[in-house]
C-alpha cells in the first residue's frame, strides 16, 4: 500500500509540472536560458525534459514499468540539482518555473532540499519498496530541511522591518541605491516587473501616469527583471502617452533578480511600500489592482507632517559650522598636479576607477552580448574617452579606464587570434563588490572578431578560446594619449613588452 502511495504520489508531482510548465512556456523557457543554457538550445530542450517528467508520470501507474520510470526520475532530479547547485555556487539564484507560474521563485538550497525528498520517493520505488525505514528517515529530514530554509528565506520582509539595501546602475550610467530613492524623504514604492510579464506592460503606462502626476509627494521606481535589452524594447514600444524619458529616470535593472529576491518577490508585477524611515511600510502588493490600493496608501503616508523646512534648513547651517571654520582656518594650498587633462579627443583622470587589463569574463546569462568581467578598483590617473565629470565616481558604480598600474616587471602582452572573443571594457560601467570593495564587476561588450591583446593569460595563448579576456585592439586605445599626459605631469610610464613568440 505505502509503495502504491509513493508512486500515485510522484506520478502527481510530475504531471502537475509539466501542466504547469506548459500553462507558462515563455516564462519556463526563460528560466532555461537565465541557468546558462543557450538560446539556441533553451527550447528544443525544454521539449525533452517535458516529453521525460510526462513519460515518469505515466510510468508510475503501471506497476511493472514503475521501478524504470522512478530511476529516470531519480536521475533527473539529480540533474536539476546539479545546475541548482552549479549555479548556487557561482553566486547566481535564477528563478525556478519547476512548477510554472507558482513556482517563480527563485532556487535555493531549499530547491535542493524539495528535490532530495522527491529522489528519496523515488528511490523507494525502484527499490520496489525495500529498505523502507531508511528511505522514510532520509525523506523525514529532507522535508525538514525544505520547510526550514524556506521559511528562512522569508524572513526580514514584513511590515515594519528595515528594508534591504541595493546598489544597481541605470541606463544612464548612474548608480540608483535606496538611500538614493529616500534621499528627497518622501515614500518609495519599488515595482517589480519583468520583460517577459505581459501584466507588467499593461501596468507600465499607469506607472509612468502615477510618476507624472505624483511627482513631489511620492518616487515611484521600476525594478526590470530580465534581459535590460528585452526590458528597454518593452518601454519603447509602449503607448506614445508614456512619458519614457521619466521612465528611464525610474527604471532600474535588476538583471540578476537580486533585490527581487532581497525583498521576498516571486511574481511580477508586484509592489513594495517603503516609508521615509527606511521601514516596509505594507505588505507586498500583487497585481495591478493591489498595486494601485497601494500606490494610495503611500499618497496618505507622503502627506503626514514632517519636520519644517527651516527647522531641517538651522541644523544643516549648524553641522556646516565646523567645515566652514576648517576651511576659513587653512593655510595656502600646496601646489599639486592637475586632476583632469585632455589629450587627443582623450580624457586622463585622477579619481577612483575600475581596471580591468587582465580581468577575465564570463558570458552574462541575461545578454549574449555583454559579458560579466572580474576587476579590481584603483585610485590614480587613468585614460579614457568619456569626460572626467561623465566617469566620477557615484555610490558603488565605477566607470573602466586604462592605466598600467597593474603592470610589473613580470607582465605581458599576449596577442589572441582573430577568432578568439574578448570584452571591450574600456568607459564601461562596473558595480563594487559589497563584500569587498576591492572588486568590482563590469559589463563590458563581446567582441566576436580579433586579433586581441590582453595583459592576462600568462602568454598562455591557449586561453585565449578556454577564457573570455578583458582585452583591446592592437593600437591600445589611449595608451598614446596616456604616455603624452604622463609626460606633462612628470610622471613615468611603462608600457609592458609582448610575449616571446613560440
Amino acid at each position: 500500500m505505502a509503495l502504491l502511495v509513493a508512486r500515485l504520489g510522484l506520478a502527481a508531482v510530475f504531471t502537475a509540472a509539466v501542466a504547469a510548465k506548459l500553462g507558462d512556456h515563455t516564462a519556463t523557457r526563460l528560466s532555461t536560458v537565465q541557468f546558462g543554457v543557450p538560446d539556441a538550445i533553451a527550447a528544443p530542450l525544454e521539449w525533452v525534459l517535458l516529453a521525460c517528467e510526462l513519460a515518469i508520470a505515466v510510468s508510475m501507474i503501471v506497476a511493472w514499468t514503475a521501478a524504470t520510470g522512478a530511476l529516470g526520475a531519480l536521475a533527473l532530479l539529480t540533474g536539476y540539482s546539479t545546475a541548482v547547485i552549479a549555479s548556487l555556487l557561482r553566486g547566481r539564484a535564477p528563478e525556478c518555473h519547476c512548477f510554472g507560474r507558482f513556482s517563480k521563485a527563485p532556487v535555493g538550497w531549499s530547491t535542493v532540499a524539495r528535490n532530495g525528498l522527491l529522489g528519496a520517493i523515488a528511490a523507494y520505488i525502484a527499490l520496489h519498496g525495500r529498505g523502507s525505514v531508511g528511505f522514510a528517515a532520509i525523506g523525514l529530514l529532507a522535508a525538514g530541511t525544505w520547510t526550514v530554509l524556506a521559511a528562512r528565506r522569508s524572513r526580514g520582509r514584513s511590515r515594519g522591518s528595515l528594508a534591504p539595501g541595493f546598489s544597481v546602475p541605470d541606463e544612464r550610467g548612474r548608480s540608483w541605491t535606496l538611500e538614493k530613492l529616500l534621499a528627497p524623504r518622501r515614500p518609495v514604492v519599488l515595482v517589480f516587473s519583468h520583460s517577459a510579464c505581459g501584466a507588467c506592460r499593461a501596468m507600465l503606462p499607469d506607472v509612468a501616469g502615477w510618476q507624472r502626476s505624483l511627482q513631489g509627494r511620492l518616487t515611484i521606481a521600476v525594478l526590470g527583471g530580465g534581459s535590460r535589452l528585452d526590458s528597454l524594447a518593452t518601454a519603447a514600444s509602449l503607448d506614445p502617452g508614456l512619458d519614457l524619458d521619466l521612465d528611464l529616470d525610474n527604471y532600474i535593472f535588476d538583471e540578476s533578480g537580486d533585490i527581487a529576491r532581497a525583498y521576498g518577490v516571486t511574481a511580477t508585477p508586484s509592489a513594495v511600500l517603503i516609508g521615509r524611515d527606511g521601514r516596509i511600510a505594507a505588505s507586498t502588493a500583487r497585481g495591478s489592482a493591489e498595486i494601485a490600493d497601494l500606490v494610495d496608501d503611500a499618497i496618505a503616508i507622503g502627506d503626514a507632517p514632517r519636520i519644517e523646512r527651516r527647522t531641517a534648513l538651522g541644523i544643516a547651517s549648524l553641522a556646516a559650522l565646523p567645515i566652514v571654520g576648517s576651511a576659513c582656518s587653512s593655510g595656502k594650498p600646496a601646489v599639486a598636479r592637475p586632476k583632469t587633462l585632455h589629450i587627443d579627443g582623450a580624457y586622463i583622470c585622477d579619481q577612483k576607477y575600475a581596471l580591468c587589463t587582465d580581468a577575465p569574463c564570463v558570458t552574462s546569462t541575461t545578454d549574449p552580448s555583454i559579458v560579466i568581467c572580474d576587476c579590481v578598483t584603483k585610485t590614480g590617473y587613468s585614460v579614457g574617452f568619456k569626460s572626467c565629470s561623465e566617469r566620477e565616481p557615484k555610490g558603488d558604480s565605477l566607470h573602466s579606464n586604462f592605466s598600467t598600474q597593474l603592470v610589473t616587471s613580470s607582465t605581458l602582452v599576449m596577442t589572441c587570434p582573430a577568432d578568439a572573443p574578448w570584452g571591450n571594457c574600456l568607459d564601461v560601467v562596473c558595480t563594487v563588490d559589497p563584500h569587498d570593495a576591492s572588486k568590482v564587476q563590469c559589463q563590458c561588450v563581446l567582441v566576436d572578431t580579433g586579433p586581441s591583446l590582453t595583459f592576462g593569460g600568462g602568454c598562455q595563448t591557449k586561453t585565449c578560446t578556454s577564457t573570455i579576456w578583458s582585452a583591446a585592439t592592437s593600437n591600445l586605445p589611449g595608451s598614446t594619449q596616456l604616455e603624452k599626459g604622463m609626460k606633462q605631469l612628470g610622471l613615468s610610464l611603462t608600457l609592458p613588452k609582448s610575449c616571446p613568440s613560440s
